[in-house]
């Protein structure tokens, strides 16, 4: 029988659980917008998970914290620097000039005084520790960011929630904040052919002798005719439209549309000298649009690649709210040529515009098998940056399944301070991620994937290669960049993760679970690469036979390729092959870049193949290449990765002889795996590439 308490004690029970202070009283009486929403929305819901008690709003009384959320509105700071007070044990103000700047605040307390951990986006990512305290101080701690743009070009929502938890911004932020400039490829829509194309073609380029009037929402391979007598008016009221149409933005991106296509009018080339450099037309008229559109406050960036890279003229001086973005890789900066290089031209523009500059970075390409982690180049360019005048940072980040760990969390901690320990980040990170009996382990396979990719990937011809030295960044698509791998230093990897996995327990094993089966996942195409390279030393030990062989005497071209810009033509000559047969042909006369014959065919598993092909270039300059690719496909996937393929390069010399392109690879082991086999020219801008007598030969494992 249940005993009844006395009606008295009840009584006094009840009274005491009504009359209970709440835990946490979070005031905020601000304008509320998205960013202060966030700040409350975040408040409210890691404290409710981390103490168990939800946080009242604006709630008047007695609770054992209160948190003032406050945005003075001053408008002589920097918009995003925030406070957090301390005024008594159980008083906290967050505070700043935006409410964007107040909500960089609120997740630095719940970093800082709650323990809140995002270590990656996803599941298990993120740490929230219970407990009823916050780790609250008595100094008042005051942060300015170093960078005033740090941004990602991030595929998902999720992971842009992820980063502006760190204190990251994009686009749909900083726009509406003054000197945070916004620079993505624009032209083609601001001076768009739909609008200008009839009234004013004089407005778009020359190439190839003809004037090129672009379809509709055609915005790559070309850009507008810069020189064109009131072209920097049309600009500037398209600009001051937009302006009026969105009063509340401070940023108007004058990007080049993607890829080159300038104008080859004489006036362009006059202005312009080299044709290699198209900074004087571009520059000109952009001075021009910026002083008719300038206010207080208003910046206008734009993307200085390609052949607006380099300042042509170091005398010359623009606008400086005109804000380049230098697009370069600065893990590249490994090499000491290339470091120099990039900072050389930095200075340059900010002199030339006697602003600050930006920077276009790329980082975590999911694509790249092992993690690029770099540890010590990229900070110290970030570190240089910051003390040069590189105020503003993007990045191409895209994490897919995080394997990359902590290097985001340390590009945007070191994008707020530069100065900071990046092996103490490092350190922190994986005794939060897997423990502390783990963390040394993960931290030492992260180490062993910078080590990679500042010192093993440099020596490589990929890294090496002039034509890749030319690129802005290391080409996903070329697996060159594994060249120094070896299978100790694969084993070495795995033993660290093998070891974090064993040394942690719970969620904490499970964090060590996914790195290691993401690890896993990628290790038959590393070995299948090593394996690969090789293979090459051994071709001697196998007997092949001939199963497919292509004399091109008839006429029967394979599958083409070339990009949409291209024009090129694909042809059967029926006396270009050696000894004057038939042969498959590309002129490359209107062409853009690689030009591609391909076809596939059904192969075994596990079997080594060798393809051959013989290859003549006529009518251009030496420089011409010509290769033969081996790459392979499965069921239900067109292409397997790329570390499994094989190819080999031949460069024009000026003989204009016929050459041998001899390459083999073992064929995967997934279910339907069948071969691709690609012949392409490139880095020809008129000419002609023939292609004969080409043989796939098959031998046993």
């Amino acid at each position: 029988m249940r005993r009844k308490l006395p009606a008295i004690i009840l009584t006094v029970l009840m009274g005491s659980l009504l009359c209970a202070a709440p835990h946490t009283i979070i005031k905020f009486n601000g304008k509320k917008d998205r960013w202060s929403k966030d700040a409350v929305d975040f408040l409210t819901g890691y404290l409710t998970k981390s103490t168990g008690e939800k946080p009242l709003l604006n709630q008047k009384g007695k609770a054992k914290y209160t948190i003032t959320l406050e945005i003075t509105g001053d408008k002589k700071g920097d918009p995003e620097t925030f406070s957090l007070k301390f005024p008594a044990k159980d008083q906290i103000v967050i505070s700043g000039a935006t409410s964007l700047a107040v909500r960089h605040g609120v997740c630095e307390f719940l970093e800082r005084c709650v323990g809140v951990r995002w270590l990656y986006q996803g599941k298990n990512g993120e740490i929230i520790p219970k407990s009823k305290e916050y780790k609250t101080g008595s100094k008042t701690i005051t942060m300015t960011p170093a960078f005033a743009v740090r941004s990602f070009a991030f595929s998902s929502q999720p992971d842009r929630i992820w980063s502006g938890k760190h204190k990251g911004i994009f686009h749909y932020d900083y726009t509406h904040l003054p000197n945070h400039p916004w620079f993505h490829h624009a032209l083609w829509h601001i001076v768009s052919s739909e609008k200008y194309g009839k009234t004013n073609p004089e407005f778009f380029p020359i190439q190839n002798g003809k004037r090129m009037i672009p379809a509709k929402g055609y915005n790559i391979f070309w850009q507008h005719c810069f020189t064109a007598p009131g072209i920097a008016d049309a600009f500037a009221r398209e600009i001051q439209a937009y302006f009026k149409k969105y009063p509340g933005r401070y940023t108007a991106s004058f990007g080049v549309n993607d890829g080159s296509g300038y104008c080859t009018c004489e006036r362009c080339l006059s202005v312009d000298k080299d044709p290699r450099n198209r900074v004087n037309s571009y520059m000109t008229c952009f001075d021009q649009v910026a002083k008719k559109c300038w206010k207080p406050g208003r910046t206008f960036g734009f993307l200085a690649y390609g052949r607006i890279r380099t300042v042509a003229d170091t005398t010359k001086k623009y606008h400086s709210s005109l804000i380049p973005f230098l697009t370069y890789e600065r893990l590249y900066w490994s090499d000491p040529a290339r470091k120099a290089k990039d900072q050389k031209e930095t200075l340059d523009w900010h002199k030339a515009t006697g602003g600050n500059v930006g920077w276009y970075d790329y980082l975590s390409y999911n694509r790249f098998l092992i993690p690029k982690i770099s540890l010590n180049v990229t900070p110290e360019a970030l570190r240089w940056g910051a003390k040069n005048h590189v105020k503003y940072y993007y990045a191409e980040a895209y994490p897919g399944d995080w394997h990359t760990g902590p290097m985001m969390t340390i590009i945007l901690k070191l994008l707020w301070d530069p100065q900071q320990d990046v092996y103490a980040i490092l350190r922190n990170w994986c005794v939060d991620a897997v423990g502390k009996k783990a963390a040394g382990h993960l931290e030492n396979y992260f180490k062993l994937c910078s080590d990679f990719w500042e010192k093993e990937v440099p020596k490589t011809p990929f890294f090496k290669n002039p034509d890749e030295k030319g690129q802005q960044y290391m080409n996903m698509g070329n697996s060159g960049y594994l060249g120094s791998l070896t299978v100790d230093m694969l084993n070495a990897m795995e033993k660290e993760l093998n070891a974090a996995v064993a040394k942690s327990s719970g969620v904490e094993k499970e964090r060590a679970n996914m790195f290691l089966s993401s690890f896993k996942k990628r290790l038959p195409q590393l070995k299948g690469y090593i394996s690969n390279s090789e293979l090459q030393k051994k071709l001697a030990q196998y007997k092949f036979k001939t199963i497919i062989k292509n004399d091109f005497n008839k006429r029967g071209l394979w599958s083409t390729w070339q990009r949409t810009a291209s024009k090129g033509k694909f042809y059967y000559s029926a006396d270009g092959g050696v000894d004057k047969s038939g042969a498959m042909a590309m002129d490359f006369k209107h062409s853009y870049k690689e030009m591609v014959f391909m076809r596939n065919a059904k192969v075994k598993p596990g079997h080594v193949y060798r393809a051959t092909v013989y290859a003549r270039n006529t009518d251009s300059l030496p420089g011409a290449r010509m290769s033969l690719r081996i790459a392979w496909g499965a069921k239900g996937k067109s292409w397997l990765d790329p570390s499994l393929d094989k190819s080999v390069q031949v460069t024009e010399d000026g003989s204009y002889n016929w050459q041998k392109l001899t390459v083999a690879a073992k064929a995967p082991t997934d279910e339907g795996v069948f071969i691709k086999l690609i012949v392409s020219g490139g880095n020809l801008k008129e000419g002609k590439v023939f292609f004969d007598n080409f043989t796939l030969e098959e031998a046993q494992p």
